[in-house]
């Protein structure tokens, strides 16, 4: 049986009174609509084992995942005024395809008293006989091309959004659930700089999917996404697509400039300045990580990224020694259950700006076919 950590990254400081929804693969939450943040199962699988790293100020908040717009099985009370980890070691919730699940905070459940409460990494676990490979976003954007994994978006240069495959992988079944339609547009994958066959049009607001094309990858080929259409008010909340291959990809990255000299990135987000423990993520099974790959689309001096295992260095690593692609294809590190892992940039000064920091995670357990699933919330997309 395969466990994938399937994770998220909020962040900010939140007051009561507000209640939040938040997404897995991705750091935006939407206080107000539900479906905005949820991910489409494409198989069926259990989640288990959902945690987070959070403080609060003053009343209890309670964390809940949710399935199909109602409340699930897995359950946490945010009590404790200090930085603390929780857990739900006891409750699952079993999903089969075409299941949306996200999480809840009830920030409202004890009406406003001035207080606060701050939910940095969080994940849940997914235990799946066919894997689940976790390629996601739901971060806004008002960019043409946009990258599978972070919040990197960027209108003129496509190239700088790409990532490039180490395992062949064929994408089939583009799903793209629409929340907002100002104008008919279209969204396409994007493969070495064309657009790929799979393609999705629509001007309502609804789910449509592409059944009949697919995009076969190999080592070396380049993936993003692509709208074609001019700014309309389209907002996407829901990109997914299924694959053949039991190897995924976690990471993130973004257009956020990195000072600071040692930071770590948040699993859908790009580096956060909080510290590892509130930026890492658990492995409840046995796992494999390979083929670092970074690309920087600003330097300013030389650093390096590497993977960390249990809050210490791990062996995947690149220098970052200018602009372009970096990537790692040799070395790996082996995870076990209840290992923590995160990613980490060191350097000494200067900004840099990290567009796709991305390793492949392959469980020891599982058989094709796999699933991708990409959550993006895009706002007013446009070339």
């Amino acid at each position: 049986m395969s466990k994938w950590p399937v994770a998220g990254h909020e962040g900010a400081v939140r007051s009561h009174g507000v209640d939040l929804f938040m997404p897995f693969f991705g750091v935006d939450s939407d206080q107000n609509s539900e479906e905005q943040t949820e991910q489409e199962a494409r198989s069926s699988f259990t989640a288990s084992l959902l945690r987070l790293i959070a403080q609060e100020t003053g009343a209890n908040v309670p964390v809940t995942f949710r399935k199909n717009g109602a409340d699930g099985n897995q359950t946490i009370n945010i009590n404790l005024v200090s930085f603390a980890e929780f857990q739900d070691s006891t409750n699952t919730d079993d999903l089969v395809s075409g299941d949306e699940y996200t999480l809840f905070a009830e920030g409202s459940l004890n009406g406003m008293h001035g207080d606060t409460f701050q939910i940095w990494a969080y994940q849940t676990t997914l235990d799946s006989s066919s894997d689940l490979a976790p390629i996601a976003n739901a971060n806004p954007t008002t960019s043409e091309f946009e990258a599978v994994i972070g919040n990197y978006t960027n209108t003129a240069t496509p190239t700088n959004s790409e990532y490039t495959h180490r395992t062949a992988r064929t994408l089939t079944d583009l799903v793209v659930f629409v929340t907002t339609a100002g104008a008919s547009r279209t969204f396409h994958t994007h493969k070495n700089g064309s657009n790929g066959n799979l393609t999705v049009s629509t001007a309502a607001t609804g789910q449509v999917r592409d059944t009949s094309n697919s995009d076969s990858f190999v080592d070396g080929d380049e993936w993003n996404w692509h709208n074609d259409r001019a700014a309309t008010g389209v907002q996407v909340s829901t990109i997914s697509v299924e694959t053949d291959s039991n190897v995924g990809v976690i990471g993130g990255g973004g257009t956020g400039a990195v000072t600071s000299t040692t930071s770590f990135i948040g699993f859908g987000a790009g580096f956060e300045l909080e510290g590892e423990t509130k930026n890492q993520s658990t492995a409840e099974g046995d796992a494999t990580v390979q083929n670092l790959y970074v690309k920087i689309v600003t330097h300013a001096e030389t650093r390096n990224v590497r993977t960390r295992k249990n809050q210490s260095n791990g062996n995947v690593i690149v220098s970052v020694t200018g602009t372009g692609v970096f990537e790692d294809t040799t070395n790996t590190d082996d995870m076990a259950d209840a290992d923590d892992f995160a990613i980490e940039q060191a350097g000494v000064t200067g900004t840099h700006i990290y567009a796709v920091v991305a390793i492949e995670w392959e469980p020891d357990a599982g058989a094709p076919p796999a699933v991708i699933a990409s959550k993006r919330m895009l706002s007013n997309l446009g070339i």
